[in-house]
């Protein structure tokens, strides 16, 4: 069957997988993308996801960024003509196209494409379940009555030995005011269906800052850097307020609430507070 000139054949098989990633990440490399697709798609062919990304950047379905920060590689995002498709298909990541084409600054973008760096190390790690990405976390928050108290960046349902987890991430590469740090704590700690929560950190200095919020409260925050969980992911030692000093995640992650021993304060960093 021939098609008018100008029109497209989307393949749910090869197609949609694409357009489904890019929605769900707002911003991912080309690289991402191809290793993000692996396990949506049967096609393991290069040059085929290349021919196919190109196709459906041609028909204004996904648009390339370049980003001088990203080095040589384009960027993708959704665009609402690739957002509508993904809507009559049911997903609820592409009511998002709106919000997120007006945050194309630079700095959204890096942190976009730093969280897939995070969603990659946990697949490549084995240990991924499930990833639910902000978009789809915020859509739900605002459709439904049974919402989260924050749009947090991810949630991760985690394979553990005694038993899967899910636990809210947050991801800190640049630094905010002290008082949003506080607003933040104080929505964790009023969750009602999220129990653990994982904040990575750019640096030891950003760590020190996000987390001083939370010394005084008794909330299953772990604190991290974001390097630490590219190497080991949940064999990476994190920091927990209501832990004595650095334990490894897996275990904390694992442990029984009521466990956990509450220790002074000043024992808790390895670096000065």
């Amino acid at each position: 069957m021939r098609y008018p000139k100008g029109c497209l054949d989307l393949s749910l098989a090869h197609d949609y997988p694409l357009l489904r990633q890019v929605a769900r990440s707002r911003f991912v490399t080309h690289n991402q993308l191809f290793e993000l697709t692996q396990g949506s798609t049967n096609e393991r062919s290069r040059s085929s996801f290349n021919w196919r990304l190109r196709r459906l950047t041609e028909h204004k379905l996904v648009l390339r960024h370049t980003v001088a920060s990203l080095g040589a590689q384009y960027v993708y995002s959704i665009t609402p003509s690739g957002a509508g498709y993904l809507l009559g298909k049911g997903e609820i990541a592409g009511q998002r196209t709106e919000d997120d084409r007006r945050q194309t600054g630079e700095l959204s973008v890096q942190h976009s494409v730093e969280l897939n760096d995070i969603h990659l190390a946990s697949l490549r790690g084995g240990v991924l379940v499930k990833w639910v990405p902000e978009v789809e976390v915020r859509s739900e928050n605002e459709l439904t009555a049974a919402s989260h108290t924050k749009d947090y960046d991810a949630l991760l349902t985690l394979y553990l030995e005694g038993g899967n987890v899910t636990v809210a991430l947050e991801y800190e590469r640049t630094p905010k005011p002290e008082k949003d740090y506080d607003a933040i704590a104080a929505k964790m700690k009023a969750e009602r269906y999220v129990h653990q929560f994982l904040y990575l950190a750019a640096n030891q200095q950003l760590l020190k800052l996000v987390s001083w919020s939370f010394r005084k409260m008794d909330v299953r925050v772990y604190f991290g850097l974001v390097a630490d969980w590219y190497r080991h992911v949940l064999e990476m030692e994190v920091f927990n307020w209501r832990a004595t000093g650095y334990r490894r995640l897996a275990t904390l992650l694992s442990e029984d609430p009521a466990k956990v021993r509450a220790v002074p304060q000043q024992s808790k960093l390895r670096f000065e507070v």
